[in-house]
């Protein structure tokens, strides 16, 4: 609602939001921020020209703001480095150990968990964030309700279709692990 593809309505839309923000003693949340604040480029296209306007808008009214600002973003390179400078307290979430992600699996499956080892060898190969993760789980439950617990077969169902959607190949050694699994279960293993 606040970008607007006309001049100077982004900027006003903005300037009414923090206004209300300052007024009302919110905190501000800005998700994917590196859309707006960007980093800044010397070519004068339209385009470009009016981004950068945007950008010296948004510092100077932000670094102004009376409020407490947060910015989310998965592309932190890609914010100016006016706004990075001024940003006074910086968390980077790392991605999980082997540890971390077993227990991640093992407490989204819950009891759906199809037993055996089988979450610590799909975390020790699967490099998906924790948010795809869940995906997976909500997926193969969603798709197979009546499973209890969910079988192998669910699972890699759900991990190929949220790979696809990442744009990402899975790694090999998972890979490796499935159609070892699948060969297992075709045999009775």
């Amino acid at each position: 609602m606040i970008m607007n593809k006309y001049v100077g309505e982004t900027e006003k839309n903005l300037s009414l939001a923090l206004d209300e923000a300052a007024k009302a003693d919110i905190v501000l949340l800005f998700d994917e921020a590196d859309a707006l604040f960007g980093k800044r480029s010397d070519s004068g296209h339209g385009g470009e020209r009016f981004a950068n306007m945007l950008t010296n808008f948004l510092l100077t009214r932000i670094e102004s703001h009376p409020g407490i600002v947060v910015l989310t973003t998965n592309a932190g390179n890609r914010m100016d480095s006016a706004f990075v400078r001024r940003i006074d307290v910086s968390v980077e979430f790392r991605p999980l150990d082997l540890e971390q992600r077993t227990t991640l699996w093992q407490r989204l499956l819950a009891g759906r968990d199809p037993g055996g080892d089988l979450c610590r060898r799909i975390a020790r190969h699967c490099d998906l964030a924790p948010g795809h993760v869940r995906n997976i789980v909500v997926n193969a439950c969603c798709w197979y309700p009546d499973q209890q617990p969910l079988t192998a077969a669910a699972l890699w169902q759900a991990i190929d279709e949220e790979y696809r959607k990442a744009s990402r190949a899975m790694p090999s050694q998972l890979m490796t692990l499935r159609d070892a699994i699948e060969e297992g279960g075709r045999r009775g293993v």
